[in-house]
Order: C-alpha cells, then sequence, then structure tokens
C-alpha cells in the first residue's frame, strides 16, 4: 500500500493509524506486479 493511501486511512479513523493494512484487504485482492499490470495494459499505450 503506498504511503499517501495510509495517511488518508489514518486520517479518516484515527483510532486506527497504527494499523497496516494489506492491499487485499483494500482492494479485495493481492497486488500485482508492474510487469502484469503493464502487459495488461499495453494496447492502451499503442
Amino acid at each position: 500500500m503506498s504511503e499517501l493511501s495510509s495517511t488518508m486511512y489514518s486520517r479518516r479513523n484515527p483510532a486506527n493509524s497504527g494499523r497496516r493494512i494489506s492491499a487485499v484487504e483494500i482492494t479485495g485482492s493481492p497486488a500485482r506486479s508492474f510487469r502484469d499490470w503493464a502487459i495488461d495494459h499495453a494496447a492502451d499505450f499503442r
């Protein structure tokens, strides 16, 4: 998770500000690598 997302979450939920949140908890699926994302979106940049 990005630092910005963590900061935004902690501002909205001060009681949970020390808690680390996984990508799965936020998005519902595991984080993908940049390589996988780039392969899936290559056509968008052509």
